[in-house]
């Protein structure tokens, strides 16, 4: 669990998910096997991962850019 934390709190992330994601970060038994589960909460504006921000297409995470990046952060506006 620590090493996980410690990753997460040394990544590129952004500040703002960073804390969010170690806020939401817990143990869970299921079926008597320990999982850890970590919560994404809801986001008001993109997130980064050191310059880069990424969107799911389907199953797949994949790296926007240009217009995609602009389209995507429009959602994220009122």
């Amino acid at each position: 669990m620590r090493l996980l934390t410690n990753t997460i709190q040394n990544s590129a992330l952004t500040e703002t998910l960073k804390t969010q994601v170690l806020t939401k970060f817990d143990t869970i038994s299921y079926k008597g096997h320990s999982v850890i589960r970590i919560t994404i909460p809801v986001q008001t504006e993109v997130s980064f991962l050191g310059e880069k921000a990424f969107t799911r297409k389907d199953s797949s995470t994949v790296e926007i850019q240009g217009r995609d990046l602009i389209a995507i952060s429009k959602l994220f506006q009122k």
